[in-house]
């Protein structure tokens, strides 16, 4: 008997093996957002749309009284994407006419500006709590009107201070919570200051 078939079958399962691998390297390497063209990604990004749009629209149908807040953690990730930018820019009017208010989370208000969409929601928005900023204080004044001291108060706000703005209003705050207090423990995002839960 030939023993070539051993070597060529030995081949032919390594090339198979080595195909599948560039093949699965490729998908895990792969953005959803550039999956498959971005199809999927249109798909997913449509769905969590739609789920989020009918639970504020159920609440306000369960209980025309209730309010429901919607907060969009790091925010800037959604702008970055298109799809998911535009259901931003819809929805943040709309979502009033439901009794239900948007808020948008974010470090970095520099995140925002340089977005033309995150112009309109901040523009569009009747609440801004601004912590410190190092950056784009210049166009926070032209958005906003803030005044050189209200600037500098946020150029060298230390944590529990910053400005709110609230229709026209523009006001700096304090709001220190004990550290060792419960609401703290609950709320901080330092890493290694929340104990562990008993």
């Amino acid at each position: 008997m030939n023993q070539n078939w051993i070597v060529e079958n030995l081949n032919n399962a390594f090339s198979t093996w080595n195909g599948k691998l560039t093949e699965l390297w490729g998908l895990v390497t792969t953005s959803p957002q550039t999956f498959k063209g971005g199809a999927v990604w249109g798909v997913m990004q449509s769905l969590h749309n739609a789920l989020i749009g009918m639970r504020v629209m159920a609440n306000c149908y369960m209980d025309s009284s209730a309010a429901t807040w919607v907060y969009f953690d790091e925010i800037h990730v959604l702008l970055k994407d298109s799809m998911s930018a535009d259901f931003l820019n819809s929805t943040w009017k709309r979502f009033r006419k439901y009794n239900a208010y948007a808020t948008g989370i974010t470090q970095d208000i520099q995140d925002y500006l340089a977005n033309p969409i995150a112009n309109a929601l901040l523009s569009n928005s009747e609440f801004v709590i601004m912590l410190r900023q190092t950056k784009s204080l210049d166009a926070l004044k032209s958005l906003y009107g803030l005044s050189n001291p209200q600037l500098e108060f946020l150029r060298n706000a230390s944590e529990g201070h910053g400005i709110i703005k609230m229709g026209n209003s523009v006001l700096p705050f304090t709001n220190l919570e004990p550290k060792d207090s419960d609401v703290y423990q609950l709320i901080t995002t330092k890493p290694g200051e929340r104990k562990k839960q008993e």
